[in-house]
């Protein structure tokens, strides 16, 4: 996988939760049944193996607020291996200090151990992730892993750099879920971003997406905006967090930073503030950008950030109304489109807005979606639109009823 995910680790093993996992938790035996996957991933050594560990307890409240993570240590050993005349019975033993972490699990939750890339000095340390059942962020995880829906992802071991390359949008989400600082930084793209931006002042969403598809080759607005709308997204994603590096760094150098101190003051404080609601806005904000431009390459009339009835959650309105007189340019149905980058709270207002008569569509990179929550936006009346290559996180009854870019503007285009 040619992405951050390989510079933090190597290889993982996954586990659903049986419920003799889970009473081991409640009668205070504090260890895992080591699963073959465990074996795969940690060997099978004599004695006793300690390795440095973090403990997570995920649901998706971690898509809104990153949790923190319990840093311990587990223990790797053979419980038979003063019985030689039995198999070896390997268990993943964990301090009582990581019990309050633990003690939210159930069956059916999923543990994903995680193995440091960095291992050579010595034993691996270790992550700890045990995700909530039928939550979202699970279904994040397994397309972000290439792990199968069924009976097959209750034991999987998987090498890190043989997965398939994913978004970095979401690679970046999830690795900080994970208690991971992703680096995206390019220096080529900050290079010639230099040379197009301004570097004394935080660029426009406008220019930074405009920044993006000039530096993009192979973009294909016609017969492949799905592909091209994501290429753009990379790049932007890459230009932002490079741009993000060197704006920021000046910044607090102006500020007085001291690396050697760490101290902090109120206004370095501010600009790492600043930066943080500046992403949660980015990917929404550019995903606007982009579907303007495709729109506007096919000629599809549509009003930006229009005065409908319903003023939360729409970006965009079709066919086009006359702003002062409020005459339609043709008399089908209004249809509306929002605009959100990855799940948390305000991607859900759009729901309740039961009202609005128009035929409402959300356009996401949110590569997958548990089922409650899928088929709740279905029920309300939202078709999301995906790009195509991100539809394959979904399940198959899920991918049918989701409408690609393409598809999406061909049903808008004059002509249909």
């Amino acid at each position: 996988m040619d992405n951050e995910l390989s510079r933090h680790f190597d290889a993982y093993a996954v586990k659903v939760l049986a419920p003799v996992d889970v009473n081991r938790l409640s009668s205070h035996q504090h260890e895992f049944n080591g699963a073959r996957t465990f074996r795969n991933l940690l060997g099978e050594p004599s004695g006793k193996v300690p390795f440095p560990a973090q403990i997570l307890y995920i649901d998706d409240g971690a898509l809104d607020q990153t949790p923190v993570p319990l840093q311990t240590i587990l223990t790797w050993y053979d419980a038979r291996q003063n019985n030689p005349l039995r198999a070896p019975e390997y268990r993943l033993y964990y301090r009582p200090d990581a019990e309050a972490s633990l003690r939210r699990a159930r069956p059916g939750d999923t543990l994903f151990l995680f193995r440091d890339t960095h291992m050579s000095a010595g034993p691996a340390s270790l992550t700890v992730a045990i995700v909530k059942e039928g939550s979202t962020v699970l279904r994040m995880f397994h397309w972000l892993l290439s792990i199968p829906t069924g009976p097959a992802a209750a034991v999987l071991h998987a090498e890190i750099d043989q997965l398939p390359r994913r978004d970095p949008v979401v690679a970046e989400k999830l690795l900080t879920i994970l208690g991971r600082k992703p680096d995206f930084c390019d220096a080529n793209l900050l290079d010639g971003a230099l040379k197009w931006l301004d570097g004394r002042h935080w660029p426009s969403t406008h220019d930074l997406s405009a920044l993006a598809r000039a530096l993009t080759p192979h973009h294909d607005l016609h017969s492949d905006p799905d592909g091209t709308m994501l290429r753009w997204l990379r790049t932007e994603h890459a230009v932002v967090r490079s741009f993000e590096s060197f704006h920021v760094a000046g910044q607090l150098r102006e500020l007085g930073f001291n690396e050697d101190s760490g101290t902090l003051s109120a206004a370095m404080m501010a600009e790492i503030t600043a930066v943080n609601q500046r992403r949660q806005r980015w990917a929404s904000e550019s995903l606007r950008q982009h579907i303007s431009v495709l729109l506007e390459a096919r000629r599809v009339p549509v009003s930006w950030g229009p005065a409908t009835q319903v003023q939360a959650g729409v970006d965009f309105l079709f066919p086009r109304k006359d702003v002062e007189s409020g005459e339609q340019d043709s008399p089908s149905p209004e249809m509306t489109l929002a605009c959100e980058g990855l799940l948390h709270h305000g991607w859900w207002q759009i729901r309740y807005e039961s009202h609005n008569p128009a035929r409402r569509h959300m356009l996401t990179v949110q590569p997958a979606l548990s089922s409650v929550l899928f088929d709740d936006l279905s029920n309300r009346g939202i078709q999301l639109v995906i790009p195509h290559e991100l539809n394959q996180g979904y399940l198959p009854s899920q991918q049918e009823r989701i409408m690609s870019v393409k598809e999406f503007i061909e049903m808008l285009e004059p002509s249909h």
